[in-house]
């Protein structure tokens, strides 16, 4: 499930985050959060959300969190065609 991107494109990847001033980082489609990874590590104080419709995918998400120690960064379920579950925006308003 890691998604490893290469070194060209997450270096545009964070070259464009670090133009913006955020609290959160919301990534829909995320797989496991390979993308977000080196982000967690950069901006320790703000809260990324990874989300996808893998269940799997989350689950190992979940695993390497754990595995490196990761506090920042969240894993959700979201299916927005499919799905009775998936959070609402007033859901993801409420969120904390």
């Amino acid at each position: 499930f890691f998604h490893n991107q290469n070194s060209e494109s997450q270096e545009y990847l964070k070259n464009l985050i670090r133009r913006y001033e955020f609290e959160t980082l919301l990534e829909i489609g995320g797989n496991c959060g390979g993308r977000l990874l080196d982000l967690v590590e950069i901006y320790p104080a703000s809260r990324f959300i990874c989300t996808d419709v893998s269940s799997n995918a989350l689950d190992a998400g979940e695993e390497i969190k754990k595995k490196l120690q990761i506090s920042n960064i969240e894993y959700l379920y979201l299916d927005i065609q499919n799905d009775e579950n998936t959070k609402t925006l007033e859901d993801w308003n409420n969120y904390n």
